[in-house]
């Protein structure tokens, strides 16, 4: 060991020190990880960027890695195995704690901080939630008031999905198409034309569904009772692929009046309809399902080796963040880390670590740190 090189280790063992006592937050372990990447016409600095790639990918897969399986049957009746290793860790930080030439080799060693448990979600990560078409119908005989009640709901429920900080709502309930028809999640084509200059986020989600507002009654042997049912269905759907995550149903009683029987005089206190508990209880569900998700961005553009993706600043993503994108396909289990250097708000560009493969346009990325 040379003189000059011994204040370089010293600085990484008191790195190593400092960032291990980060282990004592709940949730959270270090993990241990490696890559290695040939150097090629002895350009060290790309062997070692590729190196690091490779040992942010090694660290996520120690976190959460699944394999996906699939089986394709042949002209001649012959049924091939295909599968797919998909990575989805999310890591907290990490610091290089090793790195050097092995021959023709470049070698990096990392300790990564990371969560364990999904029950425990940290980060100021926003995810994109468009709200789409919500169609509002009332029974026979329900007041224009109540229905003005029902409409000024579904206009707080923006500020309501917004409250925790989890999501960056857009509100599309109005956007309508040249025949005046609102678009629905269902015409996922179209809508995304339309919708070109709401800044939707491609990789984000997507709520639609109806609100039903019926009366009931319920008689008691002194009492003549009637009440407002609210009912609120809702379909989370993957922007990326339209597909239904998760059907979100909720419903909320609130009573009109507690009228004694043969007379006009009503027990209890005035009503009233306030449908908020119906959106609060929405928002509860969708921070379960995507609140531990990583954050996802879709490849928006190429160009000159610089990745334009569809998420930025306003998402929580800033400069020197990773993002993981796995290929499919012919590159079945090839993937890239993009090192994002530089925002928007609703933006970021990123340049890829590895020399290979080349990241398509709208392939899906998703944050590692």
């Amino acid at each position: 060991m040379t003189i000059a090189s011994q204040p370089i280790r010293l600085a990484i063992c008191v790195a190593s020190l400092v960032f291990a006592a980060w282990q004592a937050e709940a949730g959270t372990q270090i993990i241990h990880a490696e890559g290695r990447a040939a150097i090629a016409g002895n350009n060290i600095a790309a062997a070692r960027q590729s190196a690091l790639a490779e040992a942010l990918y090694d660290a996520a897969g120690r976190i959460r890695m699944r394999v996906q399986g699939a089986g394709n049957l042949s002209t001649q009746g012959v049924l091939k195995e295909e599968s797919n290793v998909v990575v989805e860790g999310l890591l907290k930080g990490y610091q290089v704690v090793e790195e050097r030439r092995e021959g023709t080799r470049y070698m990096i060693a990392i300790e990564a901080l990371a969560d364990t448990q999904d029950d425990t979600c940290t980060g100021d990560k926003h995810v994109d939630l468009d709200i789409r078409s919500i169609s509002v119908r009332m029974a026979p005989g329900i007041s224009g008031a109540l229905k003005a009640v029902a409409l000024a709901s579904l206009a707080r429920s923006v500020d309501v999905l917004s409250s925790s900080g989890t999501f960056r709502v857009s509100d599309s309930r109005n956007l309508v198409g040249a025949d005046g028809v609102p678009y629905s999640s269902f015409d996922s084509d179209r809508y995304t034309t339309m919708s070109s200059g709401l800044a939707t986020n491609e990789a984000g989600y997507s709520l639609s569904g109806a609100l039903l507002i019926e009366r009931s009654r319920s008689d008691s042997l002194t009492l003549h009772k009637t009440a407002l049912v609210a009912q609120l269905s809702l379909k989370l759907r993957d922007n990326s692929n339209g597909a239904t995550i998760k059907t979100i149903q909720h419903s909320v009683t609130i009573p009109l009046s507690n009228r004694v029987w043969g007379t006009d005089y009503d027990y209890g206190v005035p009503p009233s309809a306030d449908l908020s508990p119906l959106w609060k209880d929405v928002l509860g569900e969708l921070e379960s399902k995507l609140g531990c998700q990583p954050l996802r961005a879709k490849v928006a553009s190429v160009e000159d080796g610089k990745i334009l993706l569809t998420a930025g600043s306003e998402n929580g993503v800033r400069e020197g963040d990773y993002f993981l994108v796995q290929l499919s396909g012919k590159n079945r289990n090839a993937w890239q880390v993009l090192h994002i250097e530089s925002t928007t708000p609703s933006t970021s560009y990123a340049r890829p670590m590895k020399a290979t493969p080349a990241i398509p346009v709208n392939s899906l990325a998703t944050l590692l740190n």
